[in-house]
């Protein structure tokens, strides 16, 4: 339980710190070229997330158990979803995430990861495997 009285703890001092400093936005050049980007994957392996910005790097690399990956090139020019599935769970998430955005990209291709990308972030979720 140590853990998540840590979690718990450690997200409640973030909301407060909300409550009391404007959230920094002024990062100069925080943009990260997409020749360096990478991605890191949820234990699972079903999900990868690729910061666009230094800024969600550092607090995605700072604060969770993570490890780097190459970011996958990935093109959309297929036949579009006819069918592929995803984790209902994997995309509340996803949804959770985006969910403050004025804008989000999705990509969707018939077997095919799917996207959502915001300025700060990219998510790919992998498709579903039936057995």
């Amino acid at each position: 339980m140590t853990c998540l009285k840590d979690t718990d703890k450690k997200l409640n001092i973030i909301t407060q710190f909300g409550r009391l400093f404007k959230v920094r936005t002024d990062f100069e050049d925080d943009s990260i070229p997409e020749a360096e980007l990478l991605g890191y994957t949820d234990p699972a392996n079903v999900c990868m997330v690729i910061p666009l910005k230094k800024s969600f790097k550092l607090a995605l690399i700072n604060n969770f158990d993570v490890s780097e990956n190459k970011a996958p090139n990935l093109d959309y020019s297929g036949n579009c979803a006819k069918g592929t599935k995803y984790s209902c769970e994997y995309l509340k998430i996803m949804l959770e995430l985006t969910k403050h955005y004025d804008s989000v990209r999705i990509k969707v291709c018939d077997c095919y990861p799917l996207t959502f990308e915001t300025d700060d972030f990219r998510v790919i979720l992998a498709p579903r495997v039936e057995d």
